[in-house]
């Protein structure tokens, strides 16, 4: 058996993530790649699946795998609004501020306090995907 391609990996999972969000899983054909590497992708794309369906929706959820599936968390500010506020300041400011902290944070707040466990991913109020938080993604013998 041949080594797949990096493309025909990437089109084996992008083909199974659609699936699992369609609830097609069933017809799904099942590649030809060694057992250890078939397992690491179905694990990615589960995982994949988890952080979508948390759900809130998302205008690229929608883009992306042409379905109403959505994002995690929705932040109420625009990434682009967050880097010109950024801009502006940094022409007046350099180094630790914490008053400008403080001010960011009232203008631009985080989703919640504490550490999020659950995969999800999270997106300006424009859809712009922010972060894929998406741990455990990687077998342990592939991280370095």
């Amino acid at each position: 058996m041949d080594k797949p391609t990096t493309e025909e990996i990437a089109f084996y999972m992008r083909s199974r993530f659609i699936a699992e969000l369609n609830g097609t899983l069933e017809i799904f054909q099942m590649p030809r790649f060694p057992m250890d590497l078939l397992e690491e992708c179905n694990f990615a794309t589960k995982l994949l699946v988890k952080a979508s369906r948390n759900q809130s929706k998302c205008k690229i959820c929608i883009a992306l795998c042409g379905l109403n599936s959505g994002c995690a968390e929705v932040m109420s500010w625009s990434v682009l609004d967050y880097l010109a506020e950024l801009s502006r300041r940094n022409k007046v400011c350099r180094g630790r501020n914490e008053n400008l902290e403080t001010e960011l944070i009232g203008l631009f707040p985080p989703l919640r306090t504490g550490k999020e466990y659950t995969p999800c991913v999270v997106v300006d109020e424009e859809g712009r995907i922010l972060l894929w938080y998406l741990t455990g993604l990687l077998a342990l013998k592939q991280q370095v």
